[in-house]
């Protein structure tokens, strides 16, 4: 059902309703007391995700909030190294190894030899003329 009023009778209505005494909360009991220590209040969330979206994605942040506000979100870097070194050795072919530091730049900067089973004599030749990875 529309109700339908003339102009007289809208304008007479928003006239009422805009002298209607707006009431808000009273400001006065909100004061400042003393020193602000914002880092004392600072929220630190940790947010982790591993799953698919377009591709295989693992992440890790720590997201920074004050006031109720969103402030900043970074890498948690130990989480970030760690899942580096595993897609590494997940692109190398051999998902479970575990890199230390360097080993791919002492990997890369000389030639090597790939070697699938050897036995230990095979080994102990081949090592003593390249580098081997096994």
């Amino acid at each position: 059902m529309m109700i339908c009023l003339s102009k007289k009778a809208s304008l007479l209505l928003s006239s009422v309703i805009l002298c209607l005494p707006a009431r808000g909360q009273i400001l006065g009991g909100y004061r400042y007391y003393g020193k602000s220590y914002p880092h004392d209040n600072v929220v630190t969330d940790s947010f982790q995700f591993n799953g698919y979206t377009n591709f295989w994605y693992d992440v890790n942040h720590d997201w920074v909030l004050y006031g109720n506000l969103f402030k900043i979100a970074f890498d948690d870097i130990d989480y970030t190294i760690a899942q580096t070194r595993r897609d590494i050795a997940d692109d190398m072919g051999i998902p479970v190894l575990y890199l230390q530091e360097g080993y791919m730049n002492s990997l890369l900067a000389s030639d090597f030899e790939i070697m699938y089973q050897p036995s230990l004599s095979d080994i102990e030749k081949k090592a003593s003329k390249n580098n081997i990875l096994l």
